[in-house]
């Protein structure tokens, strides 16, 4: 099996074992992939500038700072980092804490070759889909933010389900005031249905302002 992920991602590799380090980045490159590999985790923790990796395979067991503990440090199920284990040894309570905290897959040493590049595939596709929903959050706001207090106003108060008239009543203003509130701010937000604009306030109100 080969790898989806486009040739040129980058992958970072942490793993105490010089032999494994070296079999698997000779694995990885020959698939396409940038490897950056680290000895342990706090070299990986003292990386410095580069483009960031797409997703990260990472040793459990290792002198010093163990991976479950790099993981936590870089947040647990951080989706935009998604985390491959590998282990020595079968390790049941290592590879529950491991997928809890967000790890996409905890190989066994030796795994198929296959086994790990549909892992880092999967990897990939979940960190590109975390990109593709924030880049989405970051629309959805700029839109709302390019509205007037008014416009914002009279959208929220028809996503509630009020009629124009009652709006208008609320607002204090007249019913055809409301409809150009309402018509300019959904030509500007670029939908054209009432249950459209609700969708993007709805998806504003559960991301937040940023």
């Amino acid at each position: 099996m080969e790898s989806h992920l486009p040739p040129g991602t980058r992958v970072a590799l942490v793993d105490d074992d010089p032999a494994f380090r070296a079999s698997l980045v000779a694995l990885l490159e020959r698939s396409g992939l940038v490897v950056e590999a680290f000895p342990s985790a706090l070299a990986y923790l003292e990386r410095r500038g580069g483009e960031p990796p797409a997703c990260l395979i990472l040793d459990v067991d290792m002198p010093g700072l163990s991976g479950l503990e790099l993981q936590e440090l870089l947040g647990g199920a951080r989706a935009d980092l998604p985390i491959v284990f590998v282990s020595g040894h079968a390790d049941v309570p290592a590879s529950v804490r491991a997928m809890r905290h967000g790890a996409v897959d905890f190989l066994q040493k030796p795994f198929p070759r296959a086994a790990l590049l549909d892992a880092l595939s999967r990897a990939w596709a979940a960190a590109a889909a975390a990109r593709a929903e924030r880049e989405e959050d970051r629309r959805v706001e700029a839109l709302v933010a390019s509205l007037s207090p008014r416009e914002l106003q009279a959208c929220e108060l028809a996503a509630q389900g009020l009629t124009n008239a009652e709006i208008a009543a609320l607002l204090a203003t007249k019913e055809n005031t409301v409809k150009s509130l309402r018509k300019r701010a959904m030509d500007r937000m670029g939908v054209e249905s009432l249950p459209d604009l609700v969708r993007l306030l709805d998806r504003r109100k559960r991301t937040g302002p940023r």
